[in-house]
C-alpha cells in the first residue's frame, strides 16, 4: 500500500488525476475540503502540485486576476489555480481593489454553481478568506453581502468563514446570529457557528451560549439510533447491488445522513458520488422518498439525492406534493436548481402559480436560467418587494447559460 493511502504522506496531483479518470469525478476539491474540515486550518491545496518559480507564479497570478477582471469565463480549475498560488504567498502584493473584485466575482459564481464547479469555488473562497493579507477584504465583502436583505443567497456566502480564526470572521458570524436580515442568513450563520464551536473558535461564555441557543439548526425529524440504523442498511444494500464490499461506505453514508456538521455531510456525499455506490444509493434513496418513514430526515435525503445528481423525477414529485413537510418540499424545490438537467416549463409554472417555497423557488429559477418566469415575478405586485429584489439580483448576476458545473 502506498504511503499516501495510509495517510503518511500527501499524494501528488498526478496520482489524484488517475483516480479521477477512473471515477469520472473531480476529487481535488473534495480532498481539500475534507482536509480543511478535519484540521480546521485554511491554507493552500493539500494535494501537491508541480513546483513553480516565484517569478512565473507572480506572472500566472496577474494573468488570472486580469482574466477575472476582464469578464472572461473562469472555470473551477482557474479559481483553484489562482487561489492555490495566492495561498502560497502570505505577503502577496495585490491591491485591495483586486482582492475585492476576485472575491465578489467568486461569490457570484459560487451562488450559480453546482457539483464540481461549486466545490472548486467554495474551496477557493475559503482560501481567500484564510489568507493573512487578503482575508480581511474577503471577510468584509462576505459580511456586506450577507447584510444585504435583497441579496438572493446571503446565507451561503457565510459558509466560507467556518475555518477562519480571524477575529473579523468571528464577529461577522456573531452579528448574523444576533441580527440576521433573513431566515436564510440566520441558517447559514448557525451552520458556521456549529463548525466554529467544534474547532474552538468561540471561547468561554460565548461558546456556551452558542452551543445552547444557536449552533444546532432545528430539525423536524427524530434523531438517534433509528436514523443511524437506516443509514447502515442503506450502505449495505447499495454495496450488495453492485457486488462490492461495504468497506468505508457505511461510515460515509452515516455521515451523509446523520452528521450534524454540514461540511462533513458534504464531504461524504462527494466521495460517495465518485464511487460505484452513486447509482444504487440514489435509486434506494429515491425509493425511500416514495414511501418515507418517520425515522429518516426527508430534507437530508432530498439533499443527498440532489448532490448525487440522480433521479430528478423523484425530486420534482416532492416539489409538487401536498402531503410532505414544508422543509422537505422547499428542499426539493431548491434542489431542482442544482441538479443536472432541467424540468419542463409546465412544472416551473405550476410551482410559480402555487408560489411553492418562495425563496427556494426564486433560487431554482435563477439557477436554471428561467429568465422569462423571473421577469413575471418582477412585474407581479403580489410578490413582496424583497422577493422581487432577489429576482433582480438573479437577472443581473445569474448564469447566462445555466449553472456553472465546471
Amino acid at each position: 500500500m502506498h504511503a499516501w493511502e495510509g495517510g503518511r504522506s500527501t499524494p501528488h496531483i498526478d496520482v489524484v488525476r488517475l483516480y479521477e479518470s477512473a471515477s469520472g469525478h473531480d476529487l481535488l476539491a473534495a480532498l481539500d475540503i475534507a482536509h480543511r474540515a478535519a484540521s480546521g486550518a485554511i491554507g493552500g491545496p493539500v494535494i501537491r502540485r508541480p513546483a513553480v518559480s516565484g517569478q512565473r507564479r507572480r506572472r500566472l497570478i496577474l494573468d488570472l486576476v486580469e482574466k477575472a477582471d476582464g469578464g472572461d469565463a473562469m472555470t473551477g480549475g482557474d479559481w483553484d489555480e489562482l487561489t492555490g498560488m495566492i495561498s502560497t504567498d502570505p505577503h502577496i502584493c495585490l491591491r485591495d481593489r483586486d482582492a475585492g473584485m476576485i472575491t465578489h466575482r467568486l461569490v457570484v459564481e459560487l451562488c450559480a454553481a453546482e457539483g464540481d464547479g461549486w466545490a472548486r469555488r467554495q474551496e477557493a473562497l475559503a482560501r481567500l478568506i484564510g489568507h493573512p493579507a487578503l482575508g480581511r477584504v474577503a471577510i468584509d465583502l462576505c459580511d456586506q453581502l450577507a447584510r444585504d436583505r435583497y441579496f438572493a443567497v446571503g446565507g451561503d456566502v457565510l459558509l466560507g468563514l467556518d475555518g477562519s480564526q480571524h477575529p473579523d470572521a468571528t464577529a461577522v458570524v456573531l452579528r448574523h446570529l444576533r441580527t440576521p436580515v433573513s431566515t436564510e442568513v440566520e441558517a447559514g450563520a448557525r451552520v458556521v457557528a456549529a463548525q466554529k464551536i467544534r474547532l474552538g473558535h468561540f471561547r468561554g461564555a460565548t461558546s456556551r451560549l452558542l452551543a445552547q441557543d444557536h449552533a444546532s439548526p432545528p430539525c423536524d425529524s427524530p434523531t438517534g439510533p433509528d436514523r443511524t440504523a437506516y443509514a447502515e442498511r442503506l450502505a449495505h444494500a447499495a454495496a450488495a447491488d453492485v457486488d462490492i464490499p461495504t468497506g468505508a461506505a457505511t461510515g460515509l453514508v452515516i455521515a451523509m445522513l446523520c452528521d450534524p456538521d454540514a461540511t462533513a455531510r458534504y464531504v461524504a456525499i462527494r466521495f460517495l458520488a465518485a464511487s460505484p455506490l452513486r447509482a444504487p444509493l440514489a435509486r434506494r434513496i429515491g425509493d425511500e422518498l416514495t414511501t418515507p418513514r418517520t425515522s429518516v430526515d426527508g430534507a437530508r435525503l432530498v439533499s443527498a439525492l440532489a448532490a448525487l445528481g440522480e433521479n430528478r423525477r423523484t425530486v420534482e414529485r416532492l416539489a409538487c406534493a401536498h402531503d410532505v413537510p414544508a422543509q422537505v418540499r422547499d428542499t426539493a424545490v431548491r434542489s431542482l436548481g442544482h441538479m443536472p438537467g432541467d424540468s419542463p416549463s409546465s412544472l416551473w409554472r405550476h410551482l410559480l402559480a402555487r408560489r411553492v417555497g418562495d425563496g427556494a423557488l426564486i433560487c431554482a429559477l435563477g439557477m436554471r436560467h428561467q429568465h422569462a418566469l423571473l421577469r413575471e415575478i418582477v412585474a407581479d405586485p403580489a410578490w413582496s418587494p424583497g422577493a422581487r429584489a432577489a429576482v433582480r439580483w438573479w437577472l443581473r448576476h445569474g448564469p447566462a447559460d445555466g449553472p456553472l458545473d465546471r
